[in-house]
């Protein structure tokens, strides 16, 4: 009797040991990092509250918390890690060109939570801060792409197209970021017409250039960016809730090559009266091509995108898709604001370009909703449906002006009724739950991580 006691004592104490330890991870935020650079680096720079980062390391890890400044173009280079801790917020110095680079081989492990999300800004004060500040963040992989990517202009013209040959490659990791106030415009003379193609596309507030797929991007916010909110080049990395609004040119950017997937897109363009395009091109939601050049047309630019709300505030064409891009949209919502001129909400405009437009609703935009020239191949699948009227999926009168996006935040995503749309694939990366229109579904998964400031 006293060892059948003494054993069940012995049971009670190893159950509450094991649900006291299920608790205490539980509510430990990212207490299971695949990475981390204690692990990975013999030695590193640890930067705390009020600390600066102003010349390249091998090692840096930026503390919970903290808030430090960035001084310059911080460069890291193969086997050199940049890890941030939770609620981290970077300010970039504007009295000098301000942003990271990560040369190919190097990581960023970026480690936020919905709570206490990592921000990156200017360091002007609230009320002074403008899209282009600082540089934003230029991630450089060893996937396959156009690119050379690093240094930032052509330098060389040593292109090696395909010399990288690494589509599985690891960059690291970005999950609950913010990029606020960032971009740059680069500066082209003509002299090369490849260079003025890479040239051309600018930077923007995010950059992947030939980043692999292994590289895990989920939960990013871009907002009031100068140029693209999101910029992807060549490579093969797919991405996962993102959030792109009032970027000067595009909010989500593909092309050189780029091979992947995304999915939950919340996509919201600037009025182009309120915030001129660069160039005086047009802000779109999305835009993906191949090359501003067509001899280099030997990897093409394809995309599956599932789960995408791409609105426009003006009479650009909200979805523009240029040469040598094969995409497939599924469950999309596409449309114009309430009070902006029609136009198509999906515009293919080469022969060169392959549309696959599955279970998608396209509003206020000019039916069929979808214009094309020069032969392009269109595939409408089922249950693709066009209103020309007044959007009513959203509500439209969240989304009149860019002040409205500033006021309302999140919502201008959210669906009245929420519409059926297909399943997506049990790929291992696509979220097989989400068999609705649009990005957002029975939860708002933009709530209280992001901020939608004006300046």
């Amino acid at each position: 009797m006293r060892k059948i006691k003494c054993t069940f004592f012995v049971i009670i104490i190893f159950i509450f040991a094991v649900l006291s330890c299920d608790k205490k991870n539980k509510n430990k935020e990212n207490s299971n990092h695949p990475y981390d650079i204690v692990n990975m680096c013999n030695s590193y720079i640890e930067l705390k509250d009020g600390d600066s980062l102003h010349f390249s390391q091998t090692c840096v890890k930026i503390t919970q918390n903290a808030t430090i400044r960035l001084i310059g173009l911080i460069e890291f280079d193969n086997n050199h890690i940049l890890q941030i801790e939770k609620g981290a917020t970077i300010l970039a110095a504007t009295s000098i060109d301000s942003g990271i680079a990560l040369r190919p081989g190097a990581k960023i492990l970026a480690y936020g939570t919905r709570k206490h999300p990592i921000t990156f800004t200017s360091d002007q004060p609230v009320g002074n801060k403008q899209p282009g500040d600082w540089g934003g963040i230029k991630i450089h992989g060893k996937a396959k792409g156009f690119t050379e990517g690093f240094p930032e202009g052509c330098g060389k013209r040593s292109i090696n197209r395909n010399f990288r040959a690494n589509d599985s490659d690891n960059s690291g990791i970005l999950q609950y970021v913010r990029i606020l106030f960032a971009g740059k415009e680069v500066v082209y003379d003509g002299s090369d017409p490849y260079c003025d193609a890479i040239n051309l596309s600018g930077h923007g507030g995010l950059n992947l250039n030939n980043v692999g797929s292994q590289t895990v991007i989920e939960h990013i916010q871009l907002h009031n960016n100068y140029w693209d909110g999101i910029a992807i080049r060549g490579g093969t990395v797919n991405l996962k809730y993102i959030v792109s609004t009032l970027n000067v040119d595009d909010a989500f950017h593909a092309s050189f090559g780029w091979r992947g997937k995304a999915q939950f897109l919340a996509l919201a363009s600037a009025e182009s009266t309120n915030t001129k395009s660069p160039l005086g091109s047009c802000n779109h939601a999305i835009e993906m091509y191949h090359s501003h050049v067509d001899s280099y047309l030997d990897l093409q630019t394809s995309g599956s995108l599932y789960n995408v709300t791409a609105l426009t505030g003006n009479n650009c064409k909200s979805i523009r898709l240029r040469a040598g891009v094969s995409v497939e949209f599924k469950n999309l919502y596409s449309a114009f604001s309430n009070n902006s001129d029609k136009a198509p909400c999906i515009y293919t405009e080469s022969s060169l370009t392959e549309l696959q437009l599955d279970n998608s609703l396209l509003e206020n935009c000019i039916n069929p909703g979808y214009n094309t020239i020069n032969e392009s191949n269109v595939i409408s699948g089922l249950d693709v449906q066009v209103n020309e009227g007044i959007p009513e999926y959203i509500n439209s009168l969240l989304y009149s002006s860019r002040d409205d996006l500033l006021f309302n935040g999140s919502k201008i995503f959210e669906p009245k009724i929420l519409q059926q749309g297909l399943t997506p694939p049990n790929d291992g990366f696509l979220d097989t739950s989400a068999n609705h229109i649009g990005a957002i579904g029975e939860e708002n998964w933009i709530t209280d991580w992001t901020i939608f400031p004006g300046n």
